[in-house]
């Protein structure tokens, strides 16, 4: 049962360090003005709602010759990975979503830097952060790399 417990966790640790490595990009069309960008972006925010939580079905638990802890268990960790795999089934369903809405609507992704999104992050003001944000997907000139689609 140890073994189960902590080869689980061993997996738990595994399966999130990928989503640590993660690619930060924003929208940017040139000459759009900040309030046509957040109304395209209220509208493709609206839609990415729609891909709803799916509906949750309990874990299956054959039968088996384990003690009702043990069963107990299982099931718990079974529940933990199908949770994570949905979790991740439904961001990328909404990051294609996301994706394509700006993507009709003229946008472009563009890759930052580890560093400028680090200092995006450590703004304080969540206002100045935002304004920071829109300037950067209303500009002339994009910052970063061109993402391929």
């Amino acid at each position: 049962m140890k073994r189960l417990l902590c080869t689980a966790g061993i997996a738990c640790a595994l399966a999130s360090a990928p989503a640590v490595a993660r690619d930060f990009y924003y929208f940017h069309k040139a000459d759009v003005t900040l309030e046509a960008f957040q109304r395209d972006r209220v509208e493709c925010e609206r839609l990415m709602g729609g891909a709803g939580k799916p509906s949750q079905s309990p874990a299956y638990v054959p039968d088996n010759n384990l003690s009702v802890a043990q069963n107990a268990a299982v099931a718990g960790i079974a529940g933990l990975f199908e949770g994570m795999m949905r979790s991740r089934e439904r961001r990328r369903t909404i990051d294609a979503i996301e994706r394509t809405c700006m993507a009709d609507k003229g946008y472009h992704r563009y890759r930052v830097s580890d560093q400028l999104a680090e200092e995006l992050w450590d703004i304080d003001d969540p206002e100045e952060r935002l304004a920071r944000y829109l300037s950067m997907a209303a500009a002339d000139e994009p910052v970063g790399e061109r993402m391929v689609e």
